[in-house]
């Protein structure tokens, strides 16, 4: 059976941060739990072992020094691995003043520097609330500041440059496919805000921008180098239907991409 330890905390009214509840679990193979929602955050920090956690946004493999974030009201699923079950901490709590932006625009984040808040959470020498004094809510209080703090740190820039390589890594391999701006950000677990603003700091323009832009520039290749028609050139850049890639291609480059072929064409045959 799962190794378990759950406090649920007293309901106190400690404003601006309630802690609701905290645990700890060493996993059983391909224990899950889901999908369920709460009505509160709960971060899991995973302390040893590997599993899974979906959302969503999709679902994001994770082992040792990783949290998972649960935000209220979202669906969610997880599950341990079944050769290496994960052993976690959970801390579940509400907030009536923003919590760090990265809770907000991730699903998962590897935190090393949160474990000993976490581990603390279990530690010998924190206090019991069996006398109704709310002493260990207090206590968890003050930890779930500090978790506050240490990921309120702002990201260095291998991190951000990490995801701008890993959004153009998306678009340069999935353009073809009707691809949107929204999914980049999913697929990397991001707020799209977020990632806006870390594409258009290191590329000059937001990734719906470079997106549109790429798609165009592969376009005209097709339509000159290639010698694709404009329905083979539509379907090959990732656009529903002709009539949307031509209106899009005028707008870019001025012209018709049939129009864009033939003076392309013209110049050539100028310079031959």
């Amino acid at each position: 059976m799962n190794d378990m330890v759950n406090r649920t905390v007293l309901q106190s009214s400690l404003i601006p941060i309630t802690p609701v509840i905290c645990g700890y679990q060493k996993c059983m193979p391909s224990h899950a739990y889901g999908p369920a929602v709460r009505d509160y955050w709960l971060l899991h920090f995973v302390v040893s072992g590997c599993g899974v956690f979906s959302t969503k946004r999709g679902t994001c493999r994770l082992s040792c020094d990783d949290i998972f974030i649960i935000k209220p009201y979202e669906i969610t699923y997880y599950e341990a691995d079944a050769e290496n079950p994960w052993e976690y901490i959970w801390i579940g709590f509400r907030s009536e003043i923003p919590v760090p932006e990265i809770l907000r625009r991730s699903d998962c984040i590897k935190n090393s520097n949160c474990g000993k808040q976490f581990h603390d959470a279990f530690s010998e020498n924190r206090p019991d609330s069996s006398n109704g004094l709310y002493g260990y809510e207090y206590y968890l209080t003050g930890i779930i500041w500090q978790i506050f703090g240490l990921l309120t740190e702002k990201p260095d820039s291998a991190e951000q440059n990490k995801y701008v390589e890993q959004a153009l890594a998306i678009i340069n391999t999935e353009y073809q496919n009707g691809l949107s701006a929204g999914e980049i950000a999913d697929k990397l677990h991001l707020n799209r805000s977020y990632l806006s603003g870390l594409f258009k700091a290191v590329t000059g323009k937001s990734p719906g921008k470079f997106l549109a832009d790429f798609r165009m520039k592969r376009a005209a290749e097709l339509l000159i180098f290639h010698n694709c028609n404009v329905t083979v050139t539509a379907n090959s850049v990732g656009y529903p239907d002709v009539f949307s890639f031509s209106r899009a291609f005028r707008n870019y480059y001025g012209c018709s991409p049939s129009e864009y072929s033939r003076k392309y064409s013209e110049r050539k045959s100028d310079q031959g």
